[in-house]
């Protein structure tokens, strides 16, 4: 792996579960935040869930 980047956590979602995830990025682009951004709309989705 190289230039990788995670996300891991707990999230209550919509239907009051609580879950917990994790996102990898392997390969990303150096000095940009598009992997970025591209968890967080994965996570914001997770999160929407009922």
């Amino acid at each position: 792996m190289s230039e990788a980047r995670a996300l891991s956590g707990y999230i209550d979602c919509a239907s009051g579960q609580t879950l917990i995830f994790s996102v990898m990025v392997n390969a990303h682009t150096p000095r940009t935040s598009d992997d970025m951004k591209a968890m967080d709309r994965i996570v914001s989705a997770i999160a929407a869930t009922n």
